[in-house]
């Protein structure tokens, strides 16, 4: 025989469920603990967990109610469910499906209601007090294994509903969630907080619970605050300057920058930063990685053919170290532990000279590949430590190597940004990259630099390891200007390109009029 869950008293229409399959294997069935409960004759000593049965209350009617104190309603109520779980919902067709999904929401809210409306008594009784000696969110708290948190808010969200009789009944009825009448009573509290009289928040409190079948919780606290800045324009005001001050100063103390080293040569980050801050922090990312999608689209035709476009998190990233580099360019860094932030790679002097050495950075120990030695070495703040056979520092690297000042502007009046091919990044988006490599005794002067944007710089730093002709090259040319010689694999017999800018130059560096 089927059982329904109008057959528990739960006034839903008729869903009939088959008997079917086997209980989820709980160690002890709901209604096992309901009837142990009904059937004790004795609690024992009284505690925060079990109280002694109520005396006889005057002027409350007993009919329904066994000695134990749990109604026969919610005995039924429980063996209604359980039979629902036992039967399990596969049994199901679609639309029956869809219809016990929804009924067990609105039985959920039925619960919930319920189960304030105790708590709510309880609390005004005090018969947590009376015959466990304990507040009533100590005693939820450990009958219900809850934290103390959970259970203060228990306690708050009963006496809310309670004040609001039709919050109340749309959860009760089982029309609005507990998340929706929540949102409600939260609005409502800011009226009440506002002084307004309690015939318009209760006219207030009609209005929103008109929209439950419409709105979400969210929707609803929007809606609430939006009654408030009608019916009380200075309380709302004032409460959101409040909430706002709040908001900022819980940010501000919660904000927080971690890093771990992966292992992999990969260092992990975790940011969290106030939401004004961080989105400075976002619009600059996001600048740098427009900017950088649209000079990889316009620089399509000089790219190497390989060449693979970035993932949007690989362009953050960076963009990210764009924003560092520029920073430290402009020496902008602060200074800690005597000096301006750098990095310090210690590598071996016949590595060095071999150009086949790896590095090591001093401060993590992490190992430094010598295409990226290299390119560091050209233009960044790297600062080389050379050591002799028995690993001694022989010689602390020149800040000379860097090319700042005066040179660096000639470098930027000369080449008037990426000297590569095709490529519009302006000046104080590249490098200055020495032809001849500073580790490989390049001279810090005009004739051996050029000026190259990150990823450009990256294509033509030469590679030891390479095999001839596979990589893009750049030489100075007689007139004193960059060109640039493609892979074999592009086909034009290795022959030199120069960026267009230079074509429409005069010797005396004037652009020729278009």
């Amino acid at each position: 025989m089927g059982v329904s869950i109008e057959d528990a008293g739960l006034g839903w229409d008729r869903v009939v469920l088959p008997p079917y399959g086997q209980s989820f294997g709980c160690p002890k069935k709901l209604s096992e603990v309901v009837s142990s409960v009904v059937g004790m004759d004795d609690v024992g000593d009284v505690g925060v967990g079990g109280v002694p049965p109520d005396p006889v209350v005057p002027g409350v009617p007993e009919s329904g109610v066994p000695e134990s104190g749990v109604p026969e309603s919610v005995v039924a109520a429980v063996a209604g469910v359980e039979a629902f779980l036992e039967a399990g919902p596969v049994v199901l067709p679609g639309r029956a499906l869809l219809a016990a999904g929804r009924a067990l929401q609105g039985l959920s809210s039925m619960v919930r209601a319920a189960e304030l409306a105790v708590v709510a008594e309880i609390e005004a009784r005090g018969a947590c007090l009376e015959l466990a000696g304990v507040s009533t969110a100590a005693w939820l708290r450990e009958s219900n294994r809850l934290t103390a948190r959970q259970a203060a808010g228990q306690v708050r969200s009963a006496s809310g509903l309670a004040a609001h009789p039709y919050v109340a009944a749309v959860l009760a009825s089982g029309a609005g969630s507990p998340e929706q009448c929540r949102a409600i009573v939260e609005g409502l509290a800011a009226l009440e907080a506002g002084d307004v009289d309690p015939i318009t928040v209760g006219r207030v409190e009609e209005v929103l619970v008109g929209y439950v079948d419409r709105h979400d919780p969210d929707e609803l606290r929007r809606l609430a605050q939006r009654v408030l800045e009608v019916v009380a324009p200075e309380v709302a005001e004032e409460a959101l300057r409040r909430g706002l001050e709040r908001e900022e100063e819980l940010a501000r103390r919660r904000r927080r920058m971690e890093w771990a080293r992966d292992g992999q040569g990969s260092v992990f980050f975790r940011v969290k930063l106030p939401t004004v801050e961080a989105e400075e922090l976002i619009g600059q990312v996001e600048a740098w990685v427009a900017r950088g999608r649209r000079l990889d689209e316009s620089d399509a035709d000089g790219a190497d053919p390989g060449f693979v476009p970035p993932t949007l998190d690989q362009r953050r990233a960076d963009a990210l170290m764009q924003i560092v580099h520029a920073s430290m360019s402009r020496s902008a860094s602060p200074v800690h532990g005597g000096d301006r932030p750098r990095m310090t790679v210690v590598i071996d002097w016949e590595d060095l000279a071999s150009r086949v050495g790896v590095g090591q950075s001093l401060d993590s120990g992490q190992g430094v590949s010598p295409a990226q030695v290299r390119q560091m070495a050209c233009d960044c703040d790297v600062l080389p430590v050379v050591l002799g056979g028995e690993s001694q520092p022989l010689d602390v690297g020149r800040t000379r190597r860097l090319v700042a000042g005066d040179l660096r502007q000639v470098v930027h009046l000369r080449d008037r940004g990426c000297a590569f091919p095709g490529c519009d990044r302006r000046p104080r988006d590249c490098e200055v990259h020495h032809i001849v490599p500073w580790a490989c005794g390049g001279v810090t002067a005009l004739e051996n630099l050029v000026l190259l944007c990150r990823h450009h710089h990256g294509l033509v730093e030469p590679d030891p390891r390479s095999v001839p002709g596979s990589r893009w090259e750049v030489r100075m040319a007689g007139d004193g200007l960059a060109e640039f010689l493609p892979p074999e694999r592009v086909g034009s017999g290795r022959a030199p390109r120069r960026h267009s800018r230079y074509m429409l130059q005069t010797p005396e560096g004037q652009d020729v009029a278009a």
